[in-house]
C-alpha cells in the first residue's frame, strides 16, 4: 500500500506508481506533502523538471528552424544549429538533476514514513511492513 515507484522518462515527465494504479506528479505531490522535507525538495525538482522542458523545447524548435532551412535551400548559420544542440544538451543536464532531487525527495518522505509508522505499528503489533516509496528509472 504505502509502495510508490516514480516510472516515467525524459519526454513524458515523472509518473509515479502505487500498487499497479499510475499517478502523475501533482496527485504524487499531495501525498508527499506531509512531509515538509521532503515536499520541499520535490518542489524543487519541478523547478528543474519545467527548466529542462523549456531548454529542451527551445533548443529542439531552433534546432529543427536550422535543418527545415536547410531543406528548404536557404543558408543557415552554423551558431543556430550549435544554440539548438546546446539547448537539448542543457535540458538532458537540468532533467538529470531533477531525478536526482526527485530521489532525494522519495529518500527524505521514506524515512519520514518508516518513522511517523514505526510508532503505530509497533503499538499494533504489525512487524515487516514495507513502508515509503521506491523510485524506478525507465531510460530510454
Amino acid at each position: 500500500m504505502y509502495n510508490i515507484k516514480q516510472v516515467g522518462n525524459f519526454f513524458l515527465g515523472p509518473m509515479f506508481l502505487q500498487d499497479n494504479v499510475k499517478y502523475n506528479r501533482v496527485e504524487i505531490k499531495n501525498c508527499i506533502q506531509i512531509s515538509s522535507e521532503a515536499y520541499s525538495i520535490f518542489k524543487k525538482a519541478e523547478g528543474f523538471d519545467t527548466i529542462a522542458y523549456i531548454f529542451g523545447g527551445a533548443g529542439g524548435f531552433v534546432t529543427g528552424w536550422y535543418v527545415a532551412g536547410i531543406l528548404a535551400g536557404r543558408e543557415q548559420s552554423p551558431a543556430l544549429l550549435i544554440a539548438g544542440v546546446g539547448g537539448i544538451l542543457s535540458a538532458f543536464i537540468f532533467e538529470g538533476i531533477a531525478i536526482g532531487k526527485y530521489n532525494n525527495a522519495v529518500e527524505k518522505y521514506n524515512k519520514f514514513l518508516k518513522r511517523e509508522l514505526a510508532l503505530s505499528d509497533s503499538e499494533a503489533g504489525f512487524q515487516n511492513k514495507k513502508f515509503g516509496i521506491e523510485l524506478v528509472k525507465i531510460c530510454f
